[in-house]
């Protein structure tokens, strides 16, 4: 169903995913008038909550200017509705089938590739007491077996080979409603799904990067409906949301004399080996995502200069974030930038493929003490196990005050306040000091008006502040790699270290049998004993390594993204059941994300960086790749789109719409990022031209 909400007039993206719109902040999805949105990274795509397209009774994409009530996104919010049963007995059925023998070639192996996709569906509702006990149940399997090939044209194509696997999706959903009496009304829905699918294949990727994801999720939520009196009404929601991601390699591997699955948190990776243009090996990732929500809307109206429609209410959502991440446990080197050159035979002789997937019999040294930039790796012997927690609070007043029959305003405000958005607790010099005030000031007032100038023609408009959920991934990764000696956790602890000549450098990174999960290897260190040898932490000592955080972290001074909206449109009734409606948007996004290396200082001279490799160069000589999640970049927006609606009647409808829009992004000018005066990272103008 989430595809349908593409056809929505602004939608603004074209594939298909978990988003209408897959920029981070800038979505949200509520089922029931419940949030189900999956917010601890950017990700869109297979990590939103699956409802079977069956169990949507109906949903609205607002792409604009949408009320006080609604927040958490600087973009667009989707609302759907669950089905529920009546008094009477009804259900529907399903099938949908796909298969090769009706493909076309593929353009570029020029075969028809195996291919299978069955999908079926049921729905069943009725009366469990007539007039006050209603029930609806829907459940949607799907199957999917396919064929994934990996087929570079140069020097790995040695490696080329199909692998096949076999998708399922699985989702349920049951809903029972109790009408307790004229003025109470109770429901309550338990859904959920398990998708489990394989990816990889193409020209840059080795076969030891299938991999087998799996997404599960659970909602379970309850809506307390009453009347009071005769223009009151007030919902109390509450409810429970559960998912786990797991990613990990999809074929087995050897040890050299038996096979093994691998574990998905910690015995789970090879060695990742990146070329220019090509990747060998593959990590794995656990997470587990829990939400409690609770949320209180006061409805009431009264007379005062017309008519008001006021909307009063609050909610609390507790994100808990726990993490399993064997990131670069068993290393990452990095080739690109050396100007290595390889021939197939020494990629034979380095990667022999009789034995692929076997990384003891990779035979790289000579590759790596040539080419390698460095190796990222993880040298802890912990379960790579952190847990975040975030208490996200939001409150509204919002009031619809029609003051004529030709004239309606819309007010209304809202502030969102937020405990952990960025870190503001968490002691980590230079990079947090531990003690920075919370970020305070999400107020976002909202206007518009609704101009009646005949009987067929209205006139809508307005504009409104919508600031978005704070990125996780940042509070996450800050959380993660904060680690130093005596401190009490340290769940991941990666440096760069260049390879130094041992015949057993690969697969023993950091000392003979260390490095490697247990069916390969000796023991690891524990996280004390490796952090010693960081250069931060021992004052650059001879042989010491450099960490490094691929992943972005935060920094002190960072802000919630947020986004201006305004709108105007105008709809006019062409018949009775046809309207014509044409609107001109724009959302001015600030504050967005933006990857961001800063680890680099500039040379005035040239206008160009100053090369990586001198280390006394470095914004912070004591580590390397600091990778910053800054938000700063600004974009704009400006969209029109014309729609045509038949409502439903005689047992059809139709919509017809156009959108036409510019968008662009704007990057800052670059700054520098030092350790200021007071001990932690600041930002700095350059003050020339880079």
């Amino acid at each position: 169903w989430m595809d349908l909400a593409l056809l929505t007039p602004g939608a603004r993206r074209n594939e298909s995913g978990g988003y209408v719109q897959n920029r981070q902040g800038y979505s949200q999805t509520n089922v029931d008038g419940q949030q189900v949105t999956r917010n601890y990274h950017s990700g869109g795509d297979n990590e939103q909550a699956g409802f079977s397209r069956d169990a949507i009774q109906e949903f609205q994409v607002v792409a604009n200017r949408f009320d006080a009530t609604q927040g958490r996104s600087a973009g667009m919010v989707v609302n759907a509705i669950t089905k529920s049963g009546t008094n009477t007995f009804s259900g529907s059925g399903g099938g949908y089938f796909r298969h090769d023998s009706m493909n076309a070639k593929d353009a570029v192996l020029d075969r028809v590739l195996p291919y299978q996709n069955q999908q079926a569906s049921g729905t069943l509702g009725g009366p469990l007491v007539l007039d006050r006990v209603h029930f609806f149940v829907a459940y949607e399997y799907e199957r999917q077996p396919h064929t994934n090939s990996y087929t570079n044209s140069g020097i790995f194509s040695q490696f080329n080979r199909d692998l096949q696997a076999t998708d399922t999706n699985r989702k349920w959903l049951a809903r029972v409603d109790l009408q307790a009496s004229a003025a109470t009304r109770f429901t309550f829905r338990g859904s959920g799904n398990i998708n489990n699918f394989f990816t990889g294949s193409g020209s840059g990727n080795h076969p030891m990067n299938f991999r087998d994801l799996r997404r599960e999720g659970d909602q379970y939520f309850g809506t307390l409906t009453s009347v009071i009196g005769g223009t009151s009404v007030n919902e109390i929601k509450g409810g429970v949301t559960y998912y786990l991601r797991s990613d990990r390699p999809a074929v087995a591997v050897f040890d050299g004399s038996k096979e093994f699955p691998y574990n998905p948190v910690l015995d789970g990776g090879t060695a990742v080996f990146r070329f220019s243009g090509y990747t060998i090996g593959s990590t794995p990732l656990g997470l587990v995502l829990d939400t409690t929500n609770l949320r209180d809307d006061f409805t009431t109206s009264y007379e005062a200069g017309g008519r008001h429609d006021v909307k009063i209410g609050f909610d609390y959502l507790h994100f808990k974030n726990d993490f399993n991440w064997c990131l670069r446990c068993t290393g990452d080197a990095d080739i690109r930038a050396r100007g290595f050159s390889l021939n197939a035979a020494q990629v034979g002789q380095m990667f022999p493929n009789s034995a692929w997937n076997d990384m003891a019999a990779w035979n790289s040294l000579e590759l790596l003490n040539d080419g390698a930039r460095f190796v990222n790796h993880s040298l802890t012997d912990t379960d790579h196990q952190y847990i975040v927690r975030r208490h996200v609070f939001g409150g509204w007043y919002q009031d619809d005050w029609q003051m004529s029959d030709s004239l309606t305003l819309n007010m209304g405000v809202r502030y969102d306040w937020d405990s952990n958005g960025h870190n503001e607790q968490l002691e980590w010099l230079p990079f947090k000091t531990g003690n920075e005030p919370r970020d305070r000031n999400n107020v976002a007032p909202r206007v518009g008006f609704n101009v009646r100038l005949n009987d067929e023609t209205v006139v809508r408009g307005g504009y409104g502040l919508y600031f978005a959920f704070a990125p996780n991934d940042g509070v996450q990764q800050t959380t993660g790699y904060r680690c130093f000696v005596g401190s009490d956790t340290c769940p991941r602890y990666e440096n760069q270290q260049l390879p130094d000549g041992r015949a057993d450098f690969i697969p023993n990174w950091f000392g003979t049998g260390a490095s490697l999960p247990s069916q390969l290897g000796g023991p690891w260190p524990t996280a004390q004993a490796a952090i010693v040898n960081a250069c931060d932490q021992n004052n650059s000592a001879p042989g010491c390594l450099y960490r490094t955080f691929g992943q972005e972290i935060n920094y002190v001074g960072r802000e919630t993204s947020y986004a201006h909206q305004a709108s105007i449109g105008l709809q006019r009734q062409l018949a009775d059941l046809v309207s014509f409606e044409a609107n001109f948007l724009y959302t001015g996004g600030r504050g967005e994300e933006i990857s961001t290396q800063g680890n680099l200082t500039y040379n005035p001279a040239t206008g160009a960086n100053y090369p990586f490799s001198d280390i006394s160069r470095r914004a912070t000589p004591q580590f390397g790749t600091v990778n910053y999640e800054y938000l700063a970049r600004e974009s704009n927006y400006y969209g029109a789109d014309f729609t045509i609606t038949k409502r439903y009647s005689d047992n059809w409808q139709l919509t017809a719409s156009y959108t036409s829009a510019w968008f662009k992004d704007r990057n800052p000018l670059r700054k520098e990022w030092v350790v200021g005066s007071e001990g932690y990272i600041i930002r700095r103008d350059v003050g020339f031209a880079l």
